[in-house]
């Protein structure tokens, strides 16, 4: 390619103007030619503009469940629907198969899911959003779990999340102690537990993630420090309403091991939370019921109890 050549084809400088997509993008999509589409976006490109395609276009490859067509579009940033009015005239005995196909892809299907009124993935009935106002600490709320109370998670660099949860635990520990990482694989196992199937993250990062992004869908999952201890990765106090502080209140009481019995690496007084190490992700938080400390246990080696718990998100003000 000639010099001449290379100061043809550079982008003109200067930041992208963002324009919705045109007719000329629409009739390309219902033309079914990714070829054309990809080309309308090059010459967007080229003129240092950037084609934001619509939720209308990737509805119209929705419909035709034209696979390639979508991927195109969603890499040029096409997103879900905002609000159940975009979803009219999809057949509704198809919105759980579509959700499918667009979650694939890494887009929020929360919008779909609130329509069908089940997590789509996972085909479990969403949870309600609760009120926590008559709830009583340690109180066994039918249908949802022991009441541990509020909790408006922080990532691990202290953002707030903006969301507020109520927090429910099982009525009893997982059967056993067990390394870590088992832990982790027997709750993704769980289907119908205490009335509610489990969930399969790995450690406390990915819970902020689903919390964030509103993919979490009310299953069980290992406590992070936070709830268990109401102390973060770096040991700063929290979260109040917490297991170890409320262990001993209503339902809770007695359903905990508190006995420091162990043989070098098994404890049960000792429970599991996901809160990796920073620095350290072989190792994750725990703490001893029996008096509170402290310590970070390794994932594939010490074996200790584990309590789930779920969260709820609570009903806006």
């Amino acid at each position: 390619m000639s010099h001449h050549d290379d100061i043809f084809w550079a982008p003109i400088p200067g930041t992208p103007k963002i324009i919705g997509g045109d007719a000329s993008l629409t009739a390309a999509v219902e033309s079914g030619s990714c070829e054309r589409v990809r080309a309308i976006f090059d010459r967007a490109f080229w003129r240092n503009e950037k084609i934001v395609p619509r939720w209308e276009h990737l509805r119209i490859a929705l419909l035709r469940e034209d696979k390639p067509m979508m991927r195109l579009l969603v890499t040029w940033g096409a997103r879900a629907p905002e609000n159940a009015a975009q979803l009219e005239g999809i057949p509704a005995q198809k919105l759980a198969s579509y959700t499918r196909i667009l979650a694939g892809y890494g887009l929020n299907m929360a919008v779909l899911e609130a329509v069908v009124g089940t997590d789509i993935m996972t085909s479990q009935p969403l949870p309600a959003p609760t009120e926590s106002k008559g709830l009583e600490i340690g109180q066994s709320v039918p249908g949802q779990g022991i009441y541990v109370g509020q909790y408006s998670p922080k990532d691990r660099d202290g953002k707030s999340l903006r969301k507020t949860f109520n927090v429910f635990a099982a009525p009893q520990d997982l059967p056993d102690t067990m390394k870590y990482v088992d832990a982790v694989k027997h709750i993704a196992k769980l289907k119908g537990w205490n009335g509610f199937d489990g969930t399969n993250y790995r450690n406390d990062k990915k819970i902020y993630k689903a919390l964030k992004d509103g993919s979490y869908n009310g299953g069980w999952i290992i406590p992070t420090c936070d709830i268990l201890r109401g102390k973060d990765v770096d040991s700063k106090e929290t979260t109040p309403h917490n297991l170890f502080d409320h262990q001993n209140k209503g339902a809770f009481k007695g359903t905990f091991e508190t006995v420091a019995l162990g043989d070098g690496y098994d404890y049960p007084d000792r429970y599991w939370s996901s809160t990796e190490g920073r620095g350290h992700s072989s190792y994750v938080r725990s703490v001893r019921f029996s008096d509170g400390l402290e310590d970070w246990g390794r994932k594939g080696y010490h074996r200790f109890s584990c309590r789930p718990v779920r969260l709820v998100a609570c009903k806006a003000p």
